[in-house]
C-alpha cells in the first residue's frame, strides 16, 4: 500500500487550493495515512506492526475508494488529492510515528468502506457425494 502512497508523497509539493472536504472524508483520509504508515512498518519488519493482520490489500482497496471519492466530491485533481493525502501522512507521522492502536480502528473502517471481495460461491451442493452411485466412476458429481 505504501507503494500507492509513494507517488502521492512525491506530489506533496502540488498546490492544493482550499477545498471543503467533509469531516467523514477527512477522517477516512487520516485512516488511509495511518494504514499506509503501519503497512510500511510491517514490510520493514517492525515488531509492533506485526501484531496486526497484513494491511496491504485492505489498505490498497481503501486508498482506491477514498482517493476516487475525494476527487469526485471535492473537485480537486487526482494530483491535488495525492498532495492532500501526502500532507495527511506527514501530519500523522509528526504526531504518532507508529500509530498501531489507531490502525486497528482504521482497519475496521477500511473493511466497511472497501470490503474484501467475496469468496466465490460454489453453491449449496458442494458437500461429499452420497447415495447409491457415490464413489463409483460416473457416480454423483
Amino acid at each position: 500500500m505504501i507503494q500507492l502512497l509513494l507517488p502521492l508523497l512525491v506530489q506533496a509539493s502540488t498546490p492544493v487550493p482550499p477545498a471543503v472536504i467533509p469531516p467523514a472524508r477527512a477522517a477516512q483520509a487520516r485512516c488511509l495515512a495511518v494504514l499506509a504508515i503501519v503497512a510500511n512498518a510491517q514490510r520493514s519488519g517492525v515488531a509492533a506492526a506485526q501484531d496486526l493482520p497484513s494491511l496491504e490489500e485492505d489498505g490498497a482497496r481503501f486508498a482506491e475508494v477514498i482517493g476516487e471519492a475525494i476527487t469526485r466530491e471535492s473537485g480537486l485533481s487526482r494530483e491535488q488529492v495525492g498532495a492532500l493525502l501526502a500532507r495527511e501522512a506527514e501530519a500523522v507521522v509528526r504526531l504518532t510515528p507508529l500509530p498501531i492502536a489507531e490502525a486497528r480502528t482504521c482497519l475496521v473502517m477500511a473493511r466497511v468502506v472497501a470490503p474484501p471481495p467475496a469468496s466465490p460461491d460454489i453453491g449449496p451442493d458442494t458437500g461429499p457425494a452420497t447415495g447409491p452411485s457415490a464413489g463409483r466412476p460416473g457416480g454423483a458429481l
